[in-house]
């Protein structure tokens, strides 16, 4: 066999090394057996003769050219993705009174619970606050009222241990209908209480747990809702 070989030549070659050479040192640090002028020893096939003091960390290219390879760079794993909570609306009486921009009980426990998830599954989470009105009343009233909703909803997140600068509010006013009612006889205003109970999915506020998208501006926008 070559291995069998290989040693067989290489005992037979130290065993015919001239007497003139030396004695090599072979209590050598280096790792290596070394002769008088201090060049490694090597068999018949090159192989360097090690010594008993060898390690991987003694090794030199003449040698072990091998051993001297950085390894691979270790790639670690990727980091799984943070889970993306899904927008949330809410309902405008679920947080307001109608007409109004001051945060009901329910409303606070509605975001409260909101906050302590966005907390748990991602607490960099970017969040945009949109508040929205129906048709009813002018567009100047409603984009305010909307403004003033999305302010008290970022404020009460904040006070949930929430980063301000990570809460964005907008004021979207009349924008974006959910429903229209056309259908509904009789005046647009707040006396006509079927228009407002069919006009109620417009009158909502978005929060959305993710990055703000560049491009989005409010909507332009007597008493509304």
């Amino acid at each position: 066999m070559k291995t069998s070989s290989k040693l067989l030549a290489s005992t037979l070659f130290l065993l015919t090394m001239p007497l003139v050479m030396a004695p090599a040192r072979a209590q050598d640090l280096s790792g290596y057996l070394r002769d008088s002028s201090g060049h490694v020893v090597k068999d018949a096939y090159g192989d360097c003769w090690k010594t008993g003091h060898w390690t991987p960390a003694l090794a030199i290219p003449e040698c072990d050219p091998e051993a001297l390879r950085a390894p691979a760079p270790v790639t670690p794993p990727p980091r799984p993705a943070a889970p993306v909570l899904p927008t949330v609306t809410f309902r405008t009486e679920t947080l307001f009174d109608f007409n109004r921009a001051q945060l009901r009980p329910a409303g606070r426990q509605a975001l409260r619970q909101l906050a302590g998830k966005i907390q748990a599954q991602d607490p960099n989470a970017q969040v945009v606050v949109s508040g929205y009105t129906d048709r009813i009343g002018g567009d100047t009233y409603n984009l305010r009222l909307s403004a003033r909703r999305a302010a008290s909803a970022k404020a009460y997140l904040v006070s949930q241990g929430m980063g301000a600068d990570r809460i964005e509010t907008r004021a979207m006013g009349k924008a974006d209908p959910v429903v229209s009612c056309r259908d509904v006889p009789g005046p647009v205003n707040h006396t006509n209480t079927a228009l407002i109970r069919c006009l109620q999915p417009n009158r909502r506020v978005l929060v959305r747990i993710r990055a703000p998208q560049a491009g989005q501006s409010p909507a332009p926008g007597a008493s509304g809702d």
